[in-house]
């Protein structure tokens, strides 16, 4: 049977520079209707100038053309792993162990039937292009516009979001259906917040400046002690802001309590929706986490949001309680995954699923 889809590969640095595909790879992120945020060519860029010379990956960006007119661009790395990821050789998408969607960009689409040969075709392609050069392909937290039925595909996350189109201001929200316990609490967060001087909300969009320095380094401060075994090294948020803030897709939300910063959100924007990327904040000792200024913090992002204009809010992938408080709705994500029928695959997936699972545990105590 002759192959439907063909691709074309791009497989150097020095190729998804070229200033013609970045303003064609733009164009494409921000029409499809499968388009987010995360495979804009700033995300993008400043995921791999993070890890090029932290991991051994190359780029493997691909787009894919149907003999009907179709196309389909997925940008994906292949990764030669270290012994703490069992040597696997792995074909991965861009950012997969920072950003919460993977899902391919549909650039033109006539037919959900050619939705429903994409994937078997990617992976013939990605066997004629590398043999058992390879151990398993794996997509990570794709949505649900690309994904048929086939068993290949496990549901692996959730993403929490609220529409915001119809809100005038967050107390809307609030009276419509949360319940008096929380806005009692978010009361008296404030109250307590307020004992340590004026409490201020302000969102740093644009060109960075002196302070996004020092914003970054306290929030990564906060973040790695409540989140240890994070791995996100600090300058991948540092490359965010230099890549994402003069482009309009970065910002970067503070709660601020007399001279203190005391809560800190990454937001990313793409057509009026905002994802609310990565947090953290202080947990103060005397209040403990009655008096944790998260929540309230979201109180002031989601009134920001509704005066900017955003219509949507997402709040990232995990479907942890104090979304579930602010989220009206959820979607799922999926993953999808091939591994080769080798031996050196078979050890190599035993070694990630089975063993570092263990190490993991053994450190933590």
């Amino acid at each position: 049977m002759k192959e439907q889809w063909n691709f074309t590969w791009i497989t150097t640095f020095e190729e998804i520079r070229d200033p013609q595909f970045v303003a064609k790879w733009d164009g494409w992120v921000r029409k499809s209707e499968s388009g987010h945020v995360f495979f804009l060519p700033e995300m993008i860029f400043s995921w791999l100038e993070t890890y090029k010379s932290i991991r051994l990956i190359s780029p493997q960006f691909l787009i894919g053309q149907h003999v009907d007119g179709a196309q389909v661009f997925l940008p994906l790395i292949s990764e030669n792993g270290s012994w703490k990821l069992g040597f696997r050789r792995a074909i991965l998408p861009v950012g997969y162990c920072e950003f919460d969607y993977h899902d391919p960009i549909i650039i033109q689409i006539h037919s959900e039937e050619h939705l429903e040969t994409f994937w078997e075709s990617l992976i013939r392609e990605l066997k004629r292009k590398w043999n058992f050069d390879f151990d398993y392909v794996e997509i990570t937290r794709i949505r649900n516009q690309l994904i048929d039925d086939g068993e290949q595909h496990i549901h692996s996350d959730e993403v929490p979001f609220l529409e915001i189109d119809k809100l005038t201001n967050v107390e809307k929200l609030l009276e419509g259906g949360k319940n008096k316990y929380f806005r009692r609490n978010l009361t008296r967060c404030e109250r307590y917040l307020q004992g340590k001087g004026e409490v201020l909300h302000e969102v740093i969009t644009g060109i960075p400046g002196d302070q996004i320095s020092t914003y970054i380094t306290d929030f990564y401060h906060e973040h790695h002690r409540r989140w240890p075994s994070s791995n996100t090294p600090c300058s991948f948020y540092l490359k965010l802001a230099q890549h994402c803030l003069p482009k309009g897709i970065l910002g970067l939300s503070r709660l601020i309590a007399g001279t203190e910063t005391v809560s800190w959100l990454f937001m990313l924007f793409m057509n009026k929706t905002a994802l609310l990327y990565v947090q953290a904040h202080k947990q103060d000792k005397e209040g403990g986490t009655l008096y944790s200024p998260g929540n309230l913090h979201m109180k002031y992002i989601i009134e920001w949001c509704i005066q900017s204009g955003i219509e949507r809010i997402e709040f990232g992938r995990g479907n942890e309680q104090w979304k579930k408080q602010w989220a009206s709705e959820i979607f799922p994500l999926f993953t999808t995954r091939w591994v080769q029928p080798t031996l050196r695959a078979k050890i190599c997936m035993y070694f990630i699923e089975q063993v570092l699972p263990m190490v993991k545990k053994l450190k933590k105590y």
